[in-house]
């Protein structure tokens, strides 16, 4: 149990509007997706005043295993990169609380680029025994160790390992991980075989955004109790 003031992470704008009010009283901060994320976090742990007493990410990422669909949760508990580095949650705890969205806990997968089709989903799933994959949590885990930071990070699966990605999607949030609108609007226009799949894109942000509040909660709750 780490006690004291906390420091909740998210790489989007969109994830941190789900959880802000659940993470009350620690902190939610947003550090951009992708390669944006190193720096601010960076830039961000060393401005700070007092070290937080823990750090949790959260936020959306894809499946890498069949059996993990979206509006799944992943507690991870070890995060592996692309030259096999793995780095063991500090604060890995079992998934815990009720409802209908399933809980998984494992390895996350760190991509250093978007993993847009699923035969790569699947073959990195395969290889590396991950459930999830995201661009930020090696990152995040690695600059908290360096911090003396204890970690833990929660994913909620947006899309399944199954679901291909469309290949211009980082560039529909800027560095700040605020939406994009405009160049949103603009790949969609230019590829219209993917209009069909935003209706689901918002049903799965509202069933990923209430499954992913919901179990930041319950881990705040088992750090603080």
């Amino acid at each position: 149990m780490a006690e004291g003031n906390g420091l909740v992470v998210c790489a989007l704008a969109r994830e941190a509007s789900k959880i802000r009010t659940t993470a009350l009283p620690h902190s939610t901060v947003v550090m951009g997706p992708g390669g944006h994320f190193a720096g601010a976090f960076s830039m961000h742990l060393e401005q700070a005043a007092e070290k937080p007493a823990w750090a949790l990410l959260a936020g959306y990422s894809g499946s890498l295993d069949a059996s993990v669909c979206p509006g799944d949760i992943v507690h991870a508990t070890s995060v592996r990169d692309s030259a096999d580095a793995v780095l063991n949650s500090p604060l890995s705890v079992s998934p815990q609380g009720t409802g209908v969205h399933r809980r998984h806990r494992g390895m996350v997968y760190s991509s250093e680029s978007l993993v847009c089709h699923p035969a790569e989903k699947a073959r990195l799933g395969m290889e590396t025994k991950a459930l999830a994959v995201d661009m930020e949590s090696m990152v995040f885990a690695s600059l908290c160790n360096r911090f003396g930071i204890p970690w833990g990070i929660i994913r909620c699966v947006f899309d399944s390992v199954h679901d291909p990605l469309h290949p211009k999607m980082l560039r529909w949030c800027d560095s700040r991980g605020n939406q994009n609108t405009l160049a949103l609007a603009w790949d969609l226009a230019l590829s219209p075989g993917w209009w069909w799949r935003v209706p689901g894109w918002g049903k799965r942000d509202r069933l990923a955004g209430k499954a992913m509040a919901g179990s930041v909660e319950n881990w705040i709750r088992g750090q603080t109790a």
